[in-house]
């Protein structure tokens, strides 16, 4: 194929550690230069329809590990804690998905979305419901913190 006959045109000439470090620095300076162009960023952002799609995605996935491994979760108190984070993703994704079907997500929407979260984490255990509350608060507050910050960026 191409790479072994350029690969044995090349051992020919120089050394095959010459070879391979002609070859990463060829990618290394390909990728620094689509990072530096501002036009072409090789990192670009979701467009809003994907976002939902992942986020829904990571909800129903999120939703169904916890309840495959609902039993291990509610075996310590330490693994309660980690149940409810995992349900705080729960609200998470679902306020991630609203907030991109709409321009604005509003406090009724947040509120439905905690609710559905608390009570995936109810279905594992009461103490999981209890940190999901507290998780989401949490998540809640940086969401919003962020979010002012952003906007008066724009503005």
């Amino acid at each position: 194929s191409g790479i072994n006959a350029e690969y044995e045109a090349v051992v020919s000439t120089q050394s095959t550690k010459q070879w391979y470090q002609r070859r990463v620095r060829g990618f290394f300076l390909s990728f620094v230069s689509n990072f530096e162009n501002k036009n072409k960023s090789p990192m670009a952002a979701l467009s809003s329809q994907q976002t939902v799609i992942l986020s829904t995605l990571l909800f129903v996935i999120t939703f169904s590990l916890l309840q495959i491994y609902a039993p291990l979760l509610a075996s310590t108190p330490k693994l309660t804690i980690v149940g409810g984070f995992g349900s705080s993703l729960l609200f998470f994704f679902s306020v991630l998905a609203i907030g991109n079907l709409r321009s604005e997500t509003k406090w009724p929407e947040v509120i439905i979305c905690l609710v559905i979260a608390v009570i995936g984490a109810a279905s594992v255990h009461r103490v999981s419901a209890t940190t999901c509350f507290l998780f989401s608060v949490a998540q809640i507050a940086y969401l919003s913190y962020v979010s002012s910050k952003v906007h008066k960026q724009r503005r």
